[in-house]
């Protein structure tokens, strides 16, 4: 189940935000699947980061996630192109 959810979140992303944004998001998901917070209701800072038990599947599903969409990046493009003619025109 996490595998599927992180391939379409990858997908999603790659189609949808724009370039800078999916640069900060791509290390933001690398930093979230292997580190959570230790105590929720302290902010998020350095001192506050805990290994995820099972950050380095998530980290592999991740990354999976990522190849997978990079070997289809043809249609990836292509999707992006048909929603910025929509949107321009």
């Amino acid at each position: 189940m996490l595998k599927v959810f992180y391939k379409n979140n990858v997908r999603f992303q790659l189609i949808n935000y724009p370039i800078p944004w999916i640069i900060g998001v791509t290390f933001f998901n690398l930093i979230s699947a292997l580190f959570e917070r230790k105590r929720k209701e302290m902010k998020l800072g350095a001192t506050n980061l805990k290994f995820r038990k099972d950050g380095a599947l998530r980290f592999a599903y991740l990354v999976r996630g990522y190849l997978t969409n990079i070997k289809n990046l043809s249609n990836i493009l292509q999707k992006r192109k048909d929603r910025t003619a929509r949107v321009v025109s």
